[in-house]
C-alpha cells in the first residue's frame, strides 16, 4: 500500500498501531501514532512495560509469535504491515537499522565481532537473486576469506573506530565474550548503522556505557542522522538524554501515547500528570512552574487499570469520573504539544 499527499512528507508514520495477544486479546499497544521526518531525532520515553520496545519491534516486523498487529506503519510511503517477510528482510539493516537493548543476546558468541559488524553490509551490498547463496558461500569459506578478507577487516576496524573502540584493528578478531558490556554495545551500534540506513531505531542504546562514552555514541548517532538526512527514533529512560538530543518526544504509558510534542515545549510546560511525574523524578530537568504533585501522592499506588478508560487513572490525583469510561482524545496543536487527558494541567497548575 502506498500513500500520497501530506503523509508522504514523513519518512515514517505509525497510524493507530494496535498490538494484541492472540491468546487472551490482551492489548500491548493501543492506537499508537508517531511520525518522523528526515533529519529528526524522535524520543520515546516512559517507564518499563509501557510498550516502547514492542513499538520498535512492530516497526521492524519482529514481534513475538502470537501478537497480532493492526493499523498502519508507513515507511517511505509503503505500509510495512502489508509487505511480505522477504521485503522486510531486505529493509532490515539496509534501510532500517536497529540497536537492541541487550548486546550480549544480539551478538553471536561463535563469530568474531568484526564479522558481525560487517554482516549487514555483506547481506545488502548485492541485490542479485543469488545473494542468499553468496552469503552461505561466505559462511562456508570463513566469512569472506576468499572474497577480500583484508578489505573486510579494514572496513570492520573503521566502523569500530567510529564508535570509540580503542585499537580497532586488533579488536576485529575478538569474540563477544572478550569485549566488555560497553564495547559490545558500541559494536552493535557500529553494525546497525554500517549500511547507513535512513531510519535507525535505537532501544536504550547507551544502557551499558559510562557517561563519557554515552555522549560520544549519542553524538555519533545524532551527527549521522543530520549528515545522512535520516531519522533516529531513540527509546530512553533518561529524560535528560531526550531533552538534549531529541527534537520531538512521545510519552508512553501502558501501551498508549499520553502526551507528545516539541521537546522544549513539552519539558517546559508538560500538561499530562504522568509526564510531570517523570520530570519530577529526573535530576537535572528544571522544575515546572507551580508544581502540582503533593507529598502524599503515591506514584506506584493501586493496580494498573485494564479495559477502557485512561490507564493512568489509579495513580492520578487529577482523575475525574469520565477517566474510567474512555481514553481521551488528543488536545493541543498538531506539531507543538498534544495531551490525552480530560483534566490536564493548565497554566502551570
Amino acid at each position: 500500500m502506498t500513500v500520497s499527499g501530506q503523509e508522504s512528507s514523513f519518512l515514517l508514520q505509525v497510524v493507530d498501531l494496535t498490538a494484541r495477544l492472540d491468546l487472551d486479546s490482551s492489548c500491548l499497544l493501543s492506537k499508537v501514532c508517531i511520525r518522523a521526518r528526515r533529519g529528526e531525532t524522535i524520543g520515546i520515553v516512559g517507564e518499563s512495560g509501557s510498550g516502547k520496545t514492542t513499538l520498535l519491534r512492530a516497526i521492524l516486523g519482529m514481534v513475538e509469535p502470537g501478537i497480532k498487529l493492526s493499523g498502519r506503519i508507513l515507511f517511505e510511503s509503503v505500509d510495512l504491515l502489508t509487505v511480505g517477510e522477504r521485503r522486510m528482510e531486505a529493509l532490515r539493516g539496509s534501510r532500517i537499522g536497529y540497536v537492541p537493548q541487550d548486546p550480549l543476546a544480539a551478538l553471536n558468541p561463535c563469530l568474531t565481532v568484526g564479522d558481525q559488524v560487517t554482516e549487514g553490509i555483506r547481506l545488502h551490498r548485492s541485490n542479485s537473486r543469488g545473494r542468499r547463496f553468496q552469503h552461505l558461500l561466505e559462511i562456508f569459506r570463513g566469512y569472506g576469506l576468499a572474497l577480500g578478507r583484508q578489505a573486510e577487516r579494514n572496513e570492520a576496524a573503521a566502523l569500530l573506530g567510529e564508535v570509540g573502540i580503542i585499537d580497532p584493528e586488533s579488536r576485529v578478531s575478538c569474540y563477544p565474550h572478550q569485549f566488555s558490556g560497553g564495547m559490545r554495545q558500541r559494536a552493535i551500534i557500529a553494525g546497525s548503522t554500517a549500511a547507513r540506513p535512513v531510519l535507525v531505531l535505537a532501544d536504550e542504546p547507551t544502557t551499558a556505557l559510562d557517561a563519557s562514552v554515552e555522549r560520544h555514541v549519542l553524538d555519533l548517532l545524532r551527527d549521522r542522522t543530520l549528515a545522512d538526512r535520516s531519522a533516529l527514533i531513540l527509546v530512553t529512560h533518561d529524560l535528560n538524554v531526550a531533552a538534549w538530543y531529541c527534537n520531538y518526544v512521545y510519552v508512553m504509558f501502558q501501551g498508549r501515547i499520553v502526551e507528545h510534542g516539541d521537546v522544549d515545549e513539552l519539558f517546559s510546560g508538560a500538561r499530562h500528570p504522568y509526564t510531570r511525574e517523570l520530570l519530577s523524578a529526573t535530576p537535572g530537568v528544571p522544575a515546572l512552574p507551580d508544581w502540582d504533585l503533593t507529598e502524599d501522592v503515591d506514584v506506584a499506588a493501586g493496580p494498573l487499570p485494564t479495559g477502557q478508560g485512561c490507564p493512568y487513572r489509579s495513580r492520578c490525583e487529577r482523575r475525574v469520573d469520565v477517566c474510567s469510561q474512555e481514553f481521551p482524545q488528543a488536545t493541543g496543536s498538531v506539531r507543538k504539544t498534544q495531551v490525552h487527558c480530560f483534566n490536564p494541567v493548565t497554566g502551570g497548575k
